[in-house]
């Protein structure tokens, strides 16, 4: 039986850059994941800049890097559709000393992922396992023993980090994780080719679905020409309408007034490929004797964007340094991880504070009509000022929310008007 004082569940960004951060700090730990590498992700491709501060921290020059190969491609803002139809563009502030300045960059996850594991496969404390499935862990007097599928040899391990997605079922024999329908939601991404640029190209586009919320298609240019298309839906929503998200895709590409005419001539590169994506509504027990759980696996997708990244970074910073801590102390019990949880729900509250006020509101049909209207009442009348700008990157969204003076901003200035982008 193989043994390792510190395994990392899943090569995605939040467990690499796990382990990474424990390398640095003179911490081996072995990474394993199903996948061999290189391999696809659905995934929005989207890095906005709290993940570019970080990344530029932990790894200098990588996202040049990627720039220079042509993999990444600067994103400058978003525009934003109301399910009326209405758009506001939202210009990115740019980061300050921080490479190009670029404040989001969009990358094929494929890409992404692959360029991380290879910063990990350099460092000689992490030890990578690709092609290695969990089957189950087993709690023993000292650690946990981790079985794989197809054979591969059994793991002991005194501390697991669990970063293996919002689809892990890894830790079921020893946490329970309390969950509902309405935890999740349903993605799907695919690759279009020969899209007709919109009047912004170098900007992502969202736009909010009026019978499906919450619910919304995302589109984001990628540096080689080519579009990722992303259709989420609440898990609920998906059940109750009994919703074909292949066809409901395609089918609003092809009858959106501002998409049908971009997406005439545009091919599906390889196929539709689809995710479950485990929101963060609530506080959950992310951690316990011998083990934490980070990024998707911990439940803190952001049920406004559907980005995830952001979250599995800093649960990774945070993992990692209680991982230290207990190899230092030689003590991985549940009392040794206990601030755990609370650091991590501190770090992401000001958005799943808003995520948990507003996700209930749209499992009832009356306060749902009386929430998209009030949205579509707020694109239409907004001028094109930075006060949804300001929103996207407050650090108390709802405290800005029930604040009288951002809605003076909001709709000080001239009538937004029905724009294509």
């Amino acid at each position: 039986m193989n043994q390792s004082t510190v395994c990392v569940v899943g090569a995605g960004p939040a467990g690499v850059i796990t382990s990474l951060l424990l390398a640095q700090q003179g911490v081996a730990s072995t990474l394993v994941d199903k996948c061999t590498f290189p391999r696809h992700k659905a995934c929005a491709d989207t890095l906005p800049s709290s993940v570019i501060r970080q990344l530029q921290v932990i790894i200098p020059g990588f996202l040049e890097h990627l720039q220079l190969e042509r993999t990444a491609k600067e994103l400058k803002g978003t525009v934003l559709y109301s399910p009326a139809g209405d758009a506001v563009k939202v210009d990115f502030i740019p980061l300050a000393g921080v490479g190009t300045g670029a404040a989001c960059y969009s990358i094929p996850r494929i890409q992404l992922d692959n360029e991380l594991l290879a910063e990990a496969k350099k460092n000689p404390l992490i030890t990578v396992l690709e092609g290695h499935e969990v089957a189950q862990m087993e709690r023993e007097a000292d650690g946990l023993r981790i079985l794989f599928k197809h054979g591969k040899p059994e793991l002991h391990v005194k501390l697991v980090v669990l970063c293996s997605g919002s689809n892990t079922t890894a830790y079921k024999n020893i946490h329970r994780m309390p969950t509902a329908e309405n935890d999740y939601a349903v993605g799907l991404r695919g690759y279009f080719t020969h899209v007709a640029p919109g009047t912004f190209p170098e900007h992502s586009e969202l736009y909010l679905l009026p019978d499906l919320m919450p619910g919304a298609l995302f589109l984001a240019p990628l540096a080689g020409g080519d579009y990722n298309v992303n259709l989420v839906i609440g898990n609920e929503v998906v059940k109750k309408n009994k919703v074909n998200m292949n066809a409901l895709l395609m089918e609003q590409l092809a009858s959106n007034p501002v998409l049908k005419a971009r997406f005439k001539d545009a091919t599906l590169v390889g196929h539709l490929q689809g995710s479950r994506l485990f929101l963060g509504v609530k506080k959950r027990p992310i951690s316990g004797d011998n083990f934490l759980m980070a990024g998707d696996a911990a439940g803190l997708i952001d049920l406004f964007s559907a980005n995830g990244i952001p979250q599995a970074v800093v649960t990774a910073r945070i993992a990692s340094e209680y991982a230290v801590r207990c190899v230092l102390a030689d003590n991985y019990s549940h009392s040794a991880l206990a601030g755990y949880d609370a650091e991590v729900f501190q770090k992401v509250k000001k958005y799943l504070q808003l995520n948990a006020y507003i996700s209930p509101l749209f499992a009832h049909p009356l306060s749902s009509k009386m929430l998209i209207r009030l949205i579509n009442f707020l694109f239409r009348h907004t001028q094109q000022n930075n006060a949804l700008r300001d929103l996207m990157y407050s650090k108390n969204r709802f405290r800005m929310l029930i604040n009288p003076l951002f809605y003076g901003k909001l709709f000080f200035g001239k009538r937004n008007t029905r724009t294509s982008a």
